[in-house]
C-alpha cells in the first residue's frame, strides 16, 4: 500500500468555477515550491491542456468508463512522486456515465482512489440557500470524502458570515472563497473552453489568480486534507496474476523493437486545428514508436521516414481556410494514405480527410479529400457521449466518446457503436486495411487488442516499404 497526497476538486454542476480553482490552486502550490501532479476526470481534452500550461507537465485523464478500477490506480500511481496531486473534477460530482447510478462519475473516482473531495459552490447570488446545497451533497456521500467546501463568485465580507455556519451546520472545513473578478474569466466556445495559446496574456492571469488564491484560501489546510489521502495499492506489489500480466505486455513491447532493430517513426499531427490527445494514448504510442510532430497549418508535407499517422481531434473547423489552402501537405498525407500507411483518425482528423468542410457560416474549403466524406455544421452536438465500438472486419472492441457539432454524409459503416445506458447503437468509421477514420475519440488502455494490432500493421508497413 502507497499513500499520494491528494485532493478532487468537484462542484454540484458545470460552469461552478472549477477549472479556474484548479489552476489557481496549481500554480499557487508550485510558487510554493511544491512538486504538483495533474488530472482530470472524464473524457476531457482541453482542461489538460490548461493544467500543462500551469505546470509545464503533462496532465493524464482518470476515466471510470474506460478502463477498470485497477487499471485506474495504476493510471494514477504510476510515476506519482508528487508533493501533492490536484484532480479535477467532471461536470457535477456526482453525474457519471448514466443517471441511474453514480459509476464512472468524479465521486467514483474519488472513492476509487480514496481522494478527499473539495466542493466548489458558485454562491453567485445565493444567501443562506449554500448550506441547503452543501448540505443535499453531503447527505448523498455515503463515503465521507467531502472534507471541505471553497465559495466561488462571492464577496470577502459574505464569505466571512457564512464560514462559521457552513462549519456548523455541515461539519465541514471552509477553505476559503474566490471573489468573482471578470479579468479573470475565461473564455466559451462550442466545444467547451478555449485553448490555453488562444488566450491572450493567459501566464499573467493564471499568476493572478493564483495571488487571490493565496489570500482567499486555506493551502496549509487543504495540504492537511491532502496528506490523510486514503491508501492506493502499489500495482507493483500485487497479485502473482497481475505480475506476470505485466511481464507478458513488458515482452511484447521488447519483442516488437528488437523484432525491427530500430524503433519507427509515427507522425503526429499537432498544432491549433489538431491538439486534442489523451496523454495515456501517446505514452502507449512512445512505448513503441518514436513520436515526430507536425502541423497541417504550416509545414508543407510530412515528416521524413514514418510508418504511421495520427491526426487527433480539434477544431479544423476554425482553421478551414489555411488547412485548405496548404495543398502540399494534403498532397503529401494524400499520398502516403494511398500507399497504405497506418493511420488513426479522429473526429476533427477524420474531417481533414474528408472531401470539404463547410463551416458554420456556410463556407465549403477543399480538404484532403482522402475519404468520399462531406463535413457541414448541424447546430447541435451529435451522437454526444460514451461509446462501446466494435472493429466488424476484426472483432476487435475498444471504447471512445464522441463529441461534435459537424456531421458528415458519410460516416463509414466498418464498426458499430453502441451506447448501452440508453440501448443505442450506430454504424460509423472508414475501415480501410490498416486505416481507421472516423468520428469516435478511441482511449487506448481500453483496449491491449487495439493496439496490438495498430502496432503490428505500422510494423509490417515498415517491413514492406
Amino acid at each position: 500500500m502507497i499513500n499520494h497526497p491528494g485532493i478532487l476538486i468537484a462542484a454540484p454542476q458545470s460552469g461552478s468555477g472549477k477549472t479556474l480553482i484548479t489552476i489557481s490552486l496549481l500554480r499557487a502550490f508550485s510558487l510554493l515550491g511544491l512538486k504538483i501532479g495533474a488530472f482530470k476526470c472524464g473524457p476531457d481534452y482541453i482542461d489538460p491542456m490548461f493544467h500543462r500550461k500551469v505546470l509545464g507537465l503533462p496532465s493524464k485523464n482518470l476515466d471510470l468508463f474506460f478502463v477498470d478500477r485497477e487499471k485506474l490506480r495504476e493510471i494514477y500511481s504510476n510515476k506519482n512522486d508528487f508533493d501533492l496531486s490536484i484532480v479535477e473534477g467532471v461536470m457535477g460530482l456526482y453525474d457519471g456515465a448514466d443517471i441511474n447510478s453514480t459509476d464512472a462519475s468524479a465521486y467514483d473516482i474519488a472513492a476509487t482512489l480514496g481522494l478527499p473531495i473539495i466542493l466548489v459552490i458558485n454562491a453567485k447570488g445565493m444567501g443562506r440557500s449554500v448550506l441547503s446545497l452543501i448540505k443535499g451533497f453531503k447527505q448523498d456521500d455515503r463515503k465521507e470524502l467531502i472534507k471541505g467546501v471553497i465559495l466561488n463568485r462571492t464577496s470577502k465580507g459574505f464569505y466571512e458570515r457564512l464560514k462559521p455556519l457552513i462549519e456548523e451546520e455541515t461539519g465541514l472545513i471552509s477553505l476559503g472563497y474566490f471573489p468573482e473578478n471578470k479579468d479573470l474569466n475565461i473564455s466559451s466556445r462550442h466545444l467547451g473552453l478555449m485553448q490555453p495559446e488562444e488566450i491572450e496574456g493567459l501566464n499573467e492571469v493564471i499568476n493572478k489568480a493564483a495571488d487571490i488564491a493565496k489570500e482567499s484560501i486555506d493551502l496549509d489546510k487543504i495540504r492537511e486534507i491532502a496528506d490523510n489521502t486514503g491508501k492506493v495499492r502499489d500495482l507493483k506489489k500485487d497479485k502473482d496474476s497481475l505480475e506476470e500480466a505485466y511481464k507478458e505486455k513488458e515482452y511484447k513491447e521488447k519483442d516488437y523493437v528488437e523484432k525491427t532493430h530500430k524503433r519507427k517513426r509515427i507522425a503526429v499531427a499537432w498544432d491549433e486545428a489538431f491538439s486534442f490527445y489523451y496523454e495515456e494514448n501517446l505514452d502507449i504510442l512512445r512505448k513503441y514508436f518514436d513520436l515526430t510532430f507536425f502541423s497541417p497549418i504550416r509545414d508543407d508535407k510530412l515528416p521524413e521516414n514514418i510508418s504511421g499517422i495520427i491526426i487527433g481531434g480539434g477544431y479544423p473547423e476554425e482553421y478551414a481556410q489555411v488547412l485548405s489552402r496548404n495543398k502540399s501537405m494534403k498532397e503529401s498525407i494524400l499520398e502516403k494514405l494511398e500507399n497504405g500507411i497506418p493511420v488513426i483518425a479522429e473526429c476533427g482528423g477524420f474531417m481533414y480527410l474528408s472531401k470539404t468542410l463547410s463551416t458554420k457560416e456556410g463556407k465549403c474549403y477543399d480538404m484532403v479529400g482522402y475519404i468520399d466524406s462531406n463535413i457541414s455544421y448541424m447546430g447541435k452536438l451529435v451522437r454526444f457521449g460514451y461509446c462501446d465500438i466494435e472493429d466488424k472486419t476484426t472483432g476487435i472492441k475498444i471504447r471512445g466518446h464522441e463529441f461534435h457539432y459537424f456531421d458528415s454524409d458519410n460516416n463509414g459503416d466498418g464498426c458499430i457503436m453502441r451506447k448501452k445506458t440508453v440501448n443505442k447503437s450506430w454504424h460509423g468509421v472508414h475501415r480501410i486495411d490498416d486505416q481507421w477514420i472516423g468520428y469516435p475519440h478511441l482511449y487506448l488502455p481500453s483496449s491491449e487488442e487495439f493496439i496490438n494490432w495498430f502496432v503490428s500493421r505500422v510494423m509490417d508497413y515498415s517491413d514492406k516499404n
